[in-house]
């Protein structure tokens, strides 16, 4: 859904990074409860290790789709970047054109 491509409007950035926190404070609140039962309920508490790794899954994938959002709005900032000094060029060059100056010339020097 979100590519370099594609104009990404301002709210599904937000949402996503709000969502991302969120899914982090729950895999961190599951933590925490494993610990405690580990620690204080030692006695009544069996590892699940099938659940353990769906965990791991769930929270591996989630930060290595946050990281390639990320880099995609890093990409799609980039261009922008670049298209803006792109305009400027022109801009800068149309108005030597418009002075009488040769192109070939100006070129030459960016």
């Amino acid at each position: 859904m979100i590519t370099a491509e594609r104009n990404v409007p301002i709210d599904i950035i937000t949402e996503t990074r709000q969502t991302y926190k969120k899914i982090q404070d729950q895999l961190t609140k599951i933590s925490i409860a494993i610990q405690l039962l580990e620690g204080k309920y030692r006695q009544y508490y069996r590892r699940d290790y099938q659940r353990e790794r769906e965990i791991m899954e769930i929270a591996f994938l989630a930060k290595s789709l946050y990281l390639k959002f990320e880099y995609t709005l890093q990409e799609i900032e980039a261009k922008r970047k670049l298209g803006d000094k792109e305009n400027i060029l022109r801009r800068t060059l149309s108005l030597y054109a418009f002075h009488g100056f040769n192109l070939r010339e100006i070129r030459l020097f960016f």
